[in-house]
């Protein structure tokens, strides 16, 4: 699933609220 982080991390368009808050999970988890 690297691929999908780095994806997440990168992805610059509109997110809706779901996608916001999945993003934001997976950022923090690799920030550990």
């Amino acid at each position: 699933d690297d691929a999908d982080e780095v994806t997440w991390q990168s992805y610059k368009g509109q997110l809706t609220e779901k996608q916001e808050k999945t993003r934001d999970k997976i950022i923090k988890r690799s920030e550990k």
